[in-house]
Parts: structure tokens; C-alpha cells; sequence
């Protein structure tokens, strides 16, 4: 199978993640990282370029690997992740998460996170930086758009059906608030047991 197949409406589609990791670093490298320098400064995280996009490759492989163990194709999940932030036809989110203070990396979800278990990623063990899950999630609407108090509900909404298909409510506490004043597309997730 080829890794790479072009789609009807001539957009390339990535079949295979060392493809598209490889490609991914390509066009960080080219810009110098720029477009991820934007972003850790717009989040205030304590994070170098590099080191993001080191984490972003393993989350987007560990994204891979999660759907593909539920027996589904990680193609659409896998053909979301750009390293550039717009050109989205549908609202979609940019998720970062923080797997420690100084290891961030994002991935691109839908508006119902239905690719990827949250559940799956808080139980993940990180050998790569000796950590387990993460310590907070930002979820930005990659429009810019501001995320209200009913779009907020909802994504808490699916938050917590997620956490608690396996969690009893008692047992984990889920948190989510809005960023800072000055980022109103961002809202930031915790969880603790």
C-alpha cells in the first residue's frame, strides 16, 4: 500500500505516521519552528520549540496506536494533524497538553474528541520523560473564535462521558475553566484522583 494517496479533490492524504512525521518535522524545520514558537508563547508554557515538536509526534503516534487498538483506521486522525493552524473547513480544536511543565506537545481533534480517548491519555506512561498521563490540557478553537459558557458545557459534557465510562465520579475530579481573560478560545482541563 502506498503511504501516501491522493485524495479526488487532489489533496494528499498520509497512510503511514513515519511518513507524515517526517514531513511534520520537514516543515517545522523550514520555518524555523516559528509557528510553534507562536503558540507556546500565546500559552505562556515553559517550552522549547523543538522538545514540542518532539512531543507532538509522540502524542500523534500514541493517538495513532489508540485507534488503531479499537480496530478503527487512524487515517482521518492522523490526515488532522497539520503543522500549520488554519485552512480548517470545520471548527476544530487544537489540543496541548502538558505531560510535564517542560514537555508539551499538541494534537488536532474534532469537536467531540472522537479520536482520541482522554481516558487512554491520562493513564498513558510517557517512558520518554518519565511521566505518567498529563498535567493539564489546553483546548483552543483553531478559528479563534471564543469558546462561551454553553460551547464550554458541552466540551465538559464530553469530557466527562469519557472519564466516566471509566471512572466512578466519586473517584476522579474534572476541572475546567477558561484560560486567561486575554485568550477567550482557550479553556484549560485538569484532572486528579
Amino acid at each position: 500500500m502506498s503511504k501516501i494517496k491522493k485524495s479526488v479533490n487532489g489533496i494528499y492524504k498520509f497512510t503511514d505516521i513515519n511518513v507524515w512525521s517526517e514531513s511534520y518535522l520537514a516543515e517545522a524545520q523550514a520555518d524555523e519552528f516559528k509557528e510553534i514558537d507562536r503558540h507556546i508563547d500565546y500559552l505562556s508554557l515553559n517550552v522549547r520549540a523543538k522538545k514540542f515538536v518532539d512531543a507532538s509526534l509522540l502524542l500523534v503516534d500514541f493517538g495513532c496506536s489508540s485507534i488503531q487498538g479499537k480496530g478503527l483506521s487512524a487515517v482521518e486522525f492522523l490526515n488532522q494533524q497539520k503543522y500549520r493552524l488554519s485552512g480548517y473547513e470545520q471548527p476544530l480544536y487544537c489540543v496541548t497538553i502538558e505531560i510535564t511543565p517542560t514537555h508539551c506537545g499538541r494534537i488536532v481533534c474534532d469537536h467531540r474528541f472522537s479520536r482520541i480517548d482522554l481516558v487512554d491519555l491520562h493513564l498513558q506512561v510517557w517512558f520518554k520523560y518519565q511521566a505518567e498521563g498529563f498535567q493539564r490540557m489546553f483546548i483552543s478553537r483553531i478559528d479563534g473564535q471564543e469558546i462561551d459558557q454553553d460551547e464550554m458545557q458541552r466540551i465538559k459534557g464530553v469530557i466527562e462521558e469519557d472519564f466516566h465510562y471509566d471512572y466512578d465520579p466519586k473517584d476522579i475530579h474534572l476541572e475546567l475553566e477558561y484560560f486567561d481573560e486575554l485568550c477567550p478560545d482557550t479553556i484549560v482541563f485538569t484532572v486528579s484522583s
